[in-house]
């Protein structure tokens, strides 16, 4: 992929509705937007994916069906008072 074809992927109209996604823990803050819910979601399962083994090992990790709910479950029991949310714009 170019990158010309790459910025036009990313490019959004006036009035188009963008999914802005805000993860707010210990580790930081994340915020991205996007074109769907669907690709908002993959980058939360992709980030809880990605912390779950660091904070917890491989070896306690929930079905893939579960891992989101699990992880901020999990990180709240843990003393991690950080939030995740959706917004549609």
């Amino acid at each position: 992929m170019t990158n010309t074809e790459t910025v036009q992927e990313h490019l959004v109209s006036a009035g188009d509705t963008v999914w802005v996604l805000v993860i707010d823990s210990q580790h930081g803050t994340d915020v991205e937007t996007f074109k769907t819910r669907e690709a908002a979601d993959k980058h939360l399962y992709d980030y809880c994916d990605e912390w779950w083994d660091r904070e917890f090992g491989a070896a306690s990790r929930p079905s893939d069906d579960n891992l989101v709910e699990a992880y901020w479950n999990r990180m709240s029991d843990e003393g991690d008072s950080g939030t995740c949310w959706r917004n549609v714009k």
